[in-house]
Parts: structure tokens; C-alpha cells; sequence
């Protein structure tokens, strides 16, 4: 069975500090930036489960449902090559947290 506890923690971790992390060592955040790497991380992780085939001009509402006004520009402009590189180091990250666990 799993451990609740554990998948929550590991979340949160990968939500907050990983994400802020990575979004540095990335690119992906040059500055601060209301959006952030845990913000955009949540934006794109809730607005595709709630609309599988979102557009910017929809995931741009999701960063105000979290209290960011972005426009879809932001998100769009944010959506780069060190985009990839954050979630593919997100993804390797929680990976490396399962196996070791």
C-alpha cells in the first residue's frame, strides 16, 4: 500500500522548493517574476487537468485562480527550451525521489 505521507511530502517538495530550484539552474526564471517556477509548474499541471486541450488564453485565467494576473503572452513566453529542460530535471527528480523510497 502506499504511503500517503510520503507521496504528499514528495509533492510538496517537487511543488515548491524543487520548482523553485530548478526553474533557476534552468533558465527557465532569469529574475523575479510573479510567475514563478512553482506557479507555472501549477498552472500547467491544473489547468491541463481541468481542460485537456487548454490554450494559453486558458491557462492564463488559471494563474489568477492561484492570485497571479498574468497574460497569455506570459505563459506563452515562458513556454522555451528551458521550459523543457525544468520539467524534464522535475521529472528526473521525482523519479530519483520514488526509487529511493
Amino acid at each position: 500500500m502506499p504511503n500517503l505521507t510520503l507521496i504528499a511530502d514528495t509533492l510538496q517538495t517537487l511543488f515548491t522548493a524543487e520548482a523553485t530550484r530548478l526553474a533557476h539552474t534552468t533558465g527557465l526564471v532569469r529574475r523575479d517574476s510573479k510567475l514563478t517556477g512553482p506557479l507555472l509548474l501549477l498552472v500547467l499541471v491544473a489547468g491541463f487537468i481541468q481542460h485537456p486541450t487548454a490554450s494559453y488564453n486558458i491557462l492564463a485565467p488559471v494563474a489568477a485562480d492561484y492570485g497571479v494576473v498574468v497574460t497569455r503572452q506570459a505563459v506563452q513566453q515562458r513556454l522555451r527550451p528551458a521550459a523543457v529542460a525544468f520539467f524534464q530535471q522535475l521529472f528526473a527528480q521525482s523519479l530519483q525521489h520514488l526509487e529511493t523510497h
